[in-house]
């Protein structure tokens, strides 16, 4: 897990995911300071899921939403045939990438 991430204004950082995830894994307490670009290109469908290029220990879908807005965070999904990716949050932890399929609800009466 990593404490801190600077990307500086004239530098990229290019995370390709392929069928398993990959990326940045970020403690609860970093700071991920992004001038620059993050792009997470997802180049295959994932294996299995969450199918993610970058976690964040904590709840951090709100600095995570802003930085794509500022297009400081770029998403490519041109490797996943249409499927959707976001930013969401598991437990404790804050993803970028394909969410787990929803759970199965079973009513017994």
């Amino acid at each position: 897990m990593t404490n801190s991430v600077t990307i500086h204004s004239s530098g990229v950082v290019t995370v390709e995911v392929a069928e398993v995830s990959c990326g940045l894994d970020l403690a609860e307490n970093a700071t991920l300071d992004v001038d620059g670009v993050l792009a997470i290109d997802f180049t295959a469908p994932a294996a299995t899921r969450p199918h993610y290029g970058l976690a964040w220990a904590g709840k951090h879908v709100t600095a995570l939403e802003g930085m794509i807005s500022a297009g400081k965070l770029t998403i490519d999904t041109a490797g996943l045939d249409g499927v959707t990716v976001g930013v969401y949050s598991i437990g404790r932890t804050t993803y970028v990438g394909v969410p787990p399929p929803a759970g199965v609800m079973l009513i017994v009466r």
